[in-house]
């Protein structure tokens, strides 16, 4: 999995995660996040170093240096693009039952971190 495609599902696993769940479910969604975040710190730290070398913040919007937006668009693709370890995560089995609501754009950015398990003649 690369550090983009774990980036972009952290919005629908909280949609997720703040639903009322069945304590079991609720319990297996809390344990991928926590593994997770190891990651998303990295991330964060990062990506907080890049923006400090290639630019400021200013009246609340970040402005990249004249000289530096071609490094701050190769530093940030690279670190996107990191394949990430992620060994010992697999996928949280979420039982239709529990009736989650995410749209279908969530479903797709969490491909590989949460599958919907459906009966056998539901599918």
């Amino acid at each position: 999995m690369k550090m983009k495609q774990l980036v972009d599902a952290v919005p629908s696993m909280q949609k997720i995660a703040g639903q009322d769940l069945h304590t079991g479910t609720l319990y297996r969604v809390s344990r991928l996040l926590g593994k997770a975040e190891p990651h998303l710190k990295f991330y964060d730290e990062r990506r907080a170093v890049i923006l400090e070398e290639c630019g400021a913040w200013e009246n609340g919007k970040f402005v990249p240096k004249p000289d530096m937006a071609e490094t701050l668009e190769t530093k940030m693709q690279e670190l996107l693009g990191l394949d990430l370890d992620m060994e010992g995560i697999k996928p949280v089995k979420i039982p239709a039952y529990e009736d989650v609501r995410i749209s279908y754009a969530d479903l797709r950015l969490l491909e590989g971190l949460i599958e919907i398990e459906f009966e056998e003649d539901e599918e």
